[in-house]
């Protein structure tokens, strides 16, 4: 492929870093959650006097393809959800909260 106004080509589909994940309904449920309670343990979990991840250099960035999906995915600091679906109904949590902030952060605990 050739340089179009000095830009140039890249991988299609693009070539993603370490901290993007897709996921796709035919995948194992039991480890998307654990991938997603992974990056809750790093930047969401709430603990004694700090919330975690406030100053995290850790980035979670994580695409589902259309279809459902029975987990449950608790958002914290410098992580995204995105729905990769033509229509926001294409993409379906079916788990008891889906995506979620828990906004449980005591700074007294």
């Amino acid at each position: 492929l050739g340089m179009l106004g000095g830009a140039s080509a890249q991988a299609n589909p693009p070539l993603w870093p370490p901290s993007v994940t897709i996921f796709s309904p035919d995948m194992n449920m039991t480890m998307v959650q654990e991938q997603v309670d992974l990056a809750w343990m790093t930047n969401g979990k709430q603990g004694k006097g700090s919330p975690f991840g406030q100053f995290s250099t850790s980035h979670f960035a994580f695409l589902f393809k259309p279809g459902s999906y029975s987990v449950d995915v608790p958002i914290g600091y410098y992580t995204q959800v995105a729905g990769l679906g033509v229509s926001p109904d294409d993409v379906l949590f079916d788990g008891p909260r889906g995506p979620h902030v828990p906004c449980d952060y005591d700074p007294q605990r």
